[in-house]
């Protein structure tokens, strides 16, 4: 891994235990008083990046999200991920979500892949996450933290085999401008083991996931942004020989349908990237994809 990418590496692990440090010595010494620092709007406001919010103990509510990647270096390559969860505030500060994976492959003429048009069961998820440091009248930050292992029963290219993966989430946000503007940061460690469908072999890999969001509140009921997502792809389980990055840029919106449900929407280009493979060429298309987009329907109970 050259250089760079240990600093980023480093950033990766590091900013989340900053955030943590700073958190914990603006906390007050006073002990049971609620936070009284303007909160961060709840929902899916940022797009791809996860607020710290976690809701009251016993809500819970169910989500359908649409997860798109279009776009390889040749040939069509469209993938639809649905993703149907149920998520529930367990205790203060706790929450827990189970989520089935369904997924739509449309493939042609892409090298290194099969032609295919089909849907089929895209495996189980499961998270469970805690909000560490709350907001108070000195400390703007929230700190979160939250993993999520998945089992995967399609590869990229639509072919059936078994991947067992988990991300390890680092997740902060603060208030910039009460009631109008918000930032999130997003750390995330995943790894991963995957079968090839040919041999029935499995080979780890790895992926660190930094982003980046704002958030306006226009309305009662709107709120857009603009988000940056950086995403590094690394064989082995633990970050051992770097494949490639790519950077991802757009906007993000939500509309408050009703008090208990919400649309999100997130369309991101990817603007830079390089492959190892390919140091030539402008984006990394081999490890990742020309386009991102995620739209979710959440509704609370």
């Amino acid at each position: 891994m050259n250089s760079f990418f240990k600093h980023i590496l480093r950033i990766a692990v590091i900013a989340p235990l900053l955030t943590v440090s700073i958190a914990h010595a603006a906390e007050p010494n006073g002990a049971g008083a609620k936070p009284s620092f303007p909160e961060v709007a709840g929902g899916d406001i940022f797009g791809f990046t996860a607020p710290t919010d976690t809701g009251e103990p016993g809500a819970h509510g169910a989500g359908f999200e649409l997860d798109g990647a279009f776009g390889k270096r040749g040939g069509r390559y469209n993938v639809l991920t649905q993703k149907w969860a149920y998520e529930r505030v367990i205790a203060e500060n706790w929450s827990m979500g189970f989520a089935m994976f369904t997924a739509f492959h449309s493939l042609r003429n892409v090298p290194g892949m099969l032609n295919r048009s089909a849907f089929g069961f895209d495996g189980l998820g499961f998270e469970i996450g805690h909000r560490l440091i709350e907001r108070s009248a000195t400390n703007p930050f929230a700190f979160k933290i939250a993993i999520e292992p998945r089992w995967a029963r399609l590869d990229d290219g639509g072919r059936h085999g078994n991947a067992f993966g988990a991300e390890l989430k680092f997740i902060t946000d603060a208030v910039v401008i009460p009631d109008r503007l918000y930032w999130a940061m997003n750390v995330v460690l995943g790894t991963e083991t995957a079968q090839d469908p040919d041999t029935r072999r499995y080979a780890p890999s790895s992926e660190i996931k930094v982003s980046n969001a704002l958030a306006m509140q226009i309305s009662k009921t709107l709120l857009v942004g603009l988000e940056a997502t950086y995403l590094a792809s690394f064989d082995g389980g633990t970050f051992n020989r770097y494949n490639g990055h790519a950077v991802f840029l757009g906007p993000t919106l939500l509309w408050k349908v009703t008090d208990k449900v919400s649309f999100n929407a997130t369309v991101a280009p990817q603007i830079a990237g390089r492959a190892s493979a390919t140091p030539g060429l402008r984006y990394d298309l081999d490890n990742y994809t020309r386009l991102m987009t995620r739209f979710k329907l959440s509704v609370e109970f």
